[in-house]
């Protein structure tokens, strides 16, 4: 019974809840409400099933453009090949009209596909435009040059041709054709092979290298730039043995090491006047690849070049050549700092350039006096790099400093106004660490620790050596008051403890030596000093003492 009673009021309550929504209904009717019908479900399509025969992405690719890229350069090469070594059975000119015809024959169809096929296009626009280059340099080769002018035409044709393809690049607006174009530029201020004409080309070059560069945004194209422009002048200096020239360094060294200059600071260019910041699709990643590459496929491979080239022309002081590289590597490593703060660019530019100032140094002055430049040059080393923010500079010029200090210690010893700047230096560069600590990020206290202890030996070692007995114990008393002053007004413990330490050697050298070996004026002068400043150092320290122990007593009542 109870079971049916529920029943019957279950079924009376849907019978009201339907008549209510048709009442519902019917007002939003006559509102003008339209009544939403709910969508319909749609089955998901069945997934369609991977067929194994079909192509991936990677396949595409490579059917459908690497097979014509490689098709294109291999007859290409083939052809290169047919006019660099012509068939002893066929007149010379024979091979030569084949590559002019090839290039033409390359051209219209990348002309007739430039819509369809338009990767298929640029490439056979490129091949063309080398084998166009090349039989060209052919016709001229198998012609002679037996009069003054044809030199001038073959130089001016060439040229030519790599300025139209320059043009033809830009109008395409394509990388690859701009890359081709500069090439042949190149190529050509090789065959023209006058110092100033070729530089002026190659400096051009290298300038089109960082516009073309700034347009695409393809690193490739600025290491290949870089390279090729280096590799030309290189060659250039060599005597251009690849055309036929005997290897010989060529006499024109201020041309020579002039225009490795001008290069690193064109491709320099490309950091910080063409593009002093990011573009929008460029992330961190690509910023560091890009200062890495221009560090090392401009910066060290110019320096490497210049280095080589001042060693082989046996210039009667490289000095001023030094120095000049200095000049321009910190300039732009400033420069750039001030743009984007610290990198590798920074880093390498910095440290070639105070290795050129180190070279300059040691060319221009002789052992010991060297060693006085050596070891101040440490000190503004390591306050470039504390303005740089380049914990890695200050660490090599850390073990720099030790190895000369290394150096000049088993050579000469400690002995004149040498060993004590390298503790003047020392102690100046442990103050300098510990001042700019946050700004460097250094956690470690061992390098300052090591200048300290460097000063601890020099010094009193020097002194010791270069004063007259009677006055040793006088000159380390001395010290070991500075150092016990430094520690009180820096509030640094190590000081005082390096001044424990001294004044413990001067109370030894003074009981051991002062008691036999000094004159009685001196031997006064020595006690007397010596208990003044022991019983001082006594009075200060139970100052100290006291009021350490008065705000311990203040602390535990408060």
């Amino acid at each position: 019974m109870a079971d049916g009673k529920y029943d019957g009021a279950s079924h009376q309550v849907i019978d009201y809840l339907k008549s209510l929504d048709q009442r519902i209904s019917k007002i939003e009717e006559q509102m003008g409400y339209s009544v939403a019908s709910e969508p319909i479900s749609e089955t998901e399509p069945a997934p369609i099933p991977i067929n194994d025969e079909m192509p991936d992405s990677f396949e595409f690719n490579l059917g459908e453009f690497w097979f014509a890229y490689i098709g294109i350069f291999v007859l290409m090469v083939g052809c290169l090949l047919l006019m660099s070594h012509p068939v002893s059975t066929v007149h010379p000119v024979i091979p030569t009209i084949t590559g002019f015809l090839v290039a033409v024959g390359m051209y219209y169809f990348g002309h007739v596909w430039r819509e369809s096929y338009k990767f298929i296009a640029l490439h056979l626009w490129g091949a063309a435009y080398i084998l166009l280059f090349f039989a060209t340099f052919r016709l001229f080769q198998s012609v002679g040059m037996s009069t003054a002018t044809i030199p001038w035409f073959q130089d001016s044709a060439l040229l030519l041709i790599g300025i139209l393809t320059w043009m033809n690049s830009i109008r395409h607006k394509s990388a690859y054709l701009n890359v081709v174009s500069l090439t042949l530029v190149a190529f050509a201020a090789l065959v023209i092979n006058q110092p100033v004409i070729t530089l002026t080309l190659n400096l051009a070059v290298a300038a089109l290298f960082v516009f073309t560069y700034q347009r695409s945004g393809r690193l490739s194209v600025f290491i290949y730039g870089s390279l090729l422009v280096y590799l030309v002048h290189l060659h250039w200096a060599l005597g251009n043995p690849l055309l036929g020239e005997k290897i010989a360094l060529v006499s024109q060294y201020n041309l020579n090491l002039m225009f490795l200059l001008l290069y690193t600071i064109i491709f320099s260019s490309a950091l910080f006047w063409f593009k002093p910041e990011p573009a929008e699709n460029e992330t961190e990643a690509d910023r560091e690849i890009t200062l890495y590459a221009n560090a090392l496929a401009n910066g060290l491979v110019g320096a490497i070049i210049y280095s080589v080239f001042l060693v082989l022309h046996k210039l009667p002081s490289i000095i001023p050549a030094e120095f000049t590289l200095f000049a321009v590597y910190f300039t732009l490593a400033v420069a750039l700092w001030r743009k984007i703060q610290i990198n590798i660019y920074t880093i390498t530019f910095t440290l070639i350039a105070f290795g050129a100032l180190s070279i300059g140094v040691i060319g221009a002055t002789q052992p010991p006096d060297l060693y006085i430049y050596l070891i101040w040059q440490s000190l503004l080393v390591l306050a470039t790099a504390i303005w740089f923010r380049s914990k890695f500079i200050v660490a090599a010029n850390f073990f720099i400093f030790l190895l000369v200090f290394a150096r000049y210690s088993a050579v000469a010893g400690f002995d004149g106004i040498i060993s004590i700047s390298f503790g003047i230096v020392a102690l100046i560069s442990a103050r300098l660490l510990n001042w700019q600590k946050n700004r460097l990020t250094i956690q470690t206290e061992l390098m300052r620790n090591a200048y300290l202890f460097v000063a601890f030996i020099s010094i009193p070692f020097t002194l010791w050596k270069s004063l007259p007995g009677h006055f040793v114990g006088l000159a380390w008393l001395a010290l070991t008051v500075l150092y016990y002053g430094m520690g009180l007004l820096l509030k640094n413990g190590k000081y005082r403890w390096m001044a424990h330490f001294t004044l413990f050697a001067t109370i030894l050298y003074i009981l051991i030596y002062a008691t036999t070996g000094f004159e009685p004026t001196y031997r006064i002068l020595t006690f007397v000093l010596l208990g003044l400043v022991l019983i001082g150092l006594s009075i200060l320290f139970s100052h100290f003492h006291s009021k350490l122990d008065s705000e311990k007593q203040n602390l535990s009542t408060g």
